[in-house]
């Protein structure tokens, strides 16, 4: 195996290693998961440094370990598609972002948190509906839970990738 392949699988390994402790350092935390924290940053990071198949692979790492580390309940076998592998291998999309400029990137990474909310969406209603209030419509539950942690997220990784931006931290190196 050559060196850039070698390295390539370090900078995925740690990453999606980077996106757990990210995961266990959250603003806050909601009851049926979910939690506002920069954990999906590193596989943005990676998509954009790397391309979308590196991204492809981190998110798929980072939701193995997510997986093992879990704190809730795996109600089904379909469940954990839509709340932890969609969910983290949608961020791949930023891969289209290398050797891109910041508009790209952000709008790449704008459709990835679509993406990601919808994946969530989908699992709250289809999966957890039962605990919205009386009278309360499952899917308006379901993305008013999923709203509350996406977008705060998302404004703070986006932050984040317009210092990186403005500051070159995004080398390609493919």
């Amino acid at each position: 195996m050559n060196r850039s392949k070698i390295t390539l699988m370090l900078e995925i390994s740690i990453a999606a290693a980077i996106a757990i402790v990210l995961s266990r350092l959250r603003i806050y935390k909601l009851p049926y998961g979910g939690s506002v924290s920069l954990e999906l940053f590193p596989i943005v990071y990676i998509s954009f440094k790397r391309g979308i198949s590196a991204g492809l692979f981190t998110g798929m790492l980072h939701a193995i370990l997510s997986m093992i580390f879990i704190e809730n309940a795996i109600i089904t076998f379909f469940q954990p598609v839509l709340d932890y592998f969609v969910p983290s291998m949608v961020i791949a999309i930023c891969g289209f972002g290398y050797k891109k400029g910041l508009y790209v990137k952000e709008f790449l990474f704008f459709i990835a948190m679509i993406l990601n909310f919808l994946s969530h969406f989908l699992s709250g209603f289809l999966y957890y509906g039962q605990y919205a209030s009386q009278g309360q419509s499952k899917y308006l539950y379901s993305a008013i839970y999923n709203i509350s942690y996406t977008l705060p997220s998302a404004i703070a990784i986006s932050i984040i990738i317009y210092i990186f931006e403005r500051k070159k931290i995004f080398e390609f190196s493919k």
